[in-house]
Order: structure tokens, then C-alpha cells, then sequence
């Protein structure tokens, strides 16, 4: 049998079936008022490179395939044990997940895959957040600027949905990515759970 993956954790950290009720009802209500705007699809030159940014790129399954396989190339070895890519293909076609998707030159280059949640908050409220579930870039199209570009628009994102909060799940093994989200403006979360191999990470959007 598959092991939970790593979200499958996190929420059973942070969450009591009262509440797991409680986010459900109050996500059903969010939802009619909190959708992305229309979906655009921005060509640009960056670092010398013809590159084309897709939002809400319908998930085909084409795209499926290669994020799932991304997702395994970079961080499969973080998860340790703990990795299943059958229950990671199923977190990614969760209904509500939108892409965002960056192409060079016609061929995918990397992705992000998030999602508009309420997470809980201080003195037992909740706060709607955008939740990254994953920012992935191809090994051969990092330091060009792709990674910063998928975070910027989902920044511009969380804005149109009316999301003060981005959060994500980061592995601390992952070094390299810690500094990427630092660079970012992320921090840990004051929810984040003590004595794990991950923290919860976010950033406030002022």
C-alpha cells in the first residue's frame, strides 16, 4: 500500500474532524465568490528566452503525465518512504486545482498546481488562502527565471481571487528551494508542525 504524501500529513497535523467539516462548508461558500479572473496566456522574451506563461491551462493529460513525472524527478527523494505516485497523480487532479503552466519555445518547461483553501489562523479562526501544492521547473531550464515567474503569477493570482495568504509545504532537506522562497518573501508558519522533515511556509500579501 501507498504511503500518504506529504499534504496527507499536514492536514492531519493541523486539522480535528470538527474542523475538517467547518473548512469544507466554508469553502463550498468561498468558492462562488473567489474564482480566478479569465484565464491568460502571456508571451514573453526572458533571459534571452522566448517563453509563454498559460494560466489555468486546462489539465490535459499530457500535462498530468509531466508534472507527475516532474514532481518525481525533483523531489522524490525528500519524501523518502513516504513518496506514492499514484496518490500524488490524485492530489493533482484534485477538482479545484488550477495550473499555471510555463512553456519554452511550445515545450512545457515547468508548472504550478494551486488551489484556494481556508486554513486555519490564529485564535481558532480561518484565513482564504492560495495553496501552492507544487512549483516545479526542468533541470535544464533552471537560473533562467522560470521559477520566479510561475511565484509572480500566482501572486497576481492570489490578488484576483481576494487571497491575503499563499502558503505552501516545503521540505527542509530541500536547500536550494529554501532559498528560492525566501528570496520570495516566505516564512514559516505559525502553524507550521515542530520536529517534522517539513515546515509550512507563507507569505502575507500586503
Amino acid at each position: 500500500l501507498c504511503v500518504l504524501a506529504k499534504v496527507e500529513h499536514l492536514r492531519q497535523d493541523k486539522a480535528k474532524g470538527q474542523k475538517w467539516a467547518k473548512k469544507r462548508k466554508n469553502r463550498a461558500r468561498s468558492e462562488q465568490s473567489h474564482t480566478f479572473k479569465t484565464p491568460r496566456q502571456t508571451s514573453l522574451f526572458h533571459h534571452n528566452t522566448p517563453m509563454t506563461l498559460i494560466e489555468e491551462r486546462q489539465l490535459s493529460r499530457d500535462l498530468l503525465n509531466f508534472a507527475v513525472d516532474l514532481v518525481e524527478t525533483n523531489v522524490k527523494p525528500f519524501y523518502g518512504t513516504d513518496w506514492c505516485k499514484k496518490t500524488k497523480r490524485q492530489e493533482l487532479m484534485l477538482e479545484d486545482m488550477k495550473y499555471v503552466v510555463a512553456e519554452v519555445e511550445g515545450r512545457l518547461a515547468g508548472f504550478a498546481a494551486i488551489l484556494v483553501d481556508q486554513e486555519p489562523f490564529e485564535n481558532d479562526t480561518e484565513r482564504l488562502v492560495v495553496y501552492v501544492y507544487e512549483i516545479q521547473v526542468l533541470a535544464e531550464h533552471r537560473s533562467r527565471g522560470i521559477g520566479s515567474l510561475l511565484m509572480e503569477r500566482i501572486v497576481d493570482m492570489a490578488r484576483d481571487s481576494e487571497c491575503e495568504w499563499i502558503m505552501l509545504t516545503h521540505f527542509k532537506a530541500n536547500t536550494k528551494a529554501s532559498g528560492f522562497y525566501a528570496k520570495h518573501g516566505f516564512v514559516e508558519d505559525w502553524n507550521s508542525p515542530e520536529d517534522q522533515h517539513y515546515v509550512i511556509l507563507s507569505r502575507f500579501l500586503q
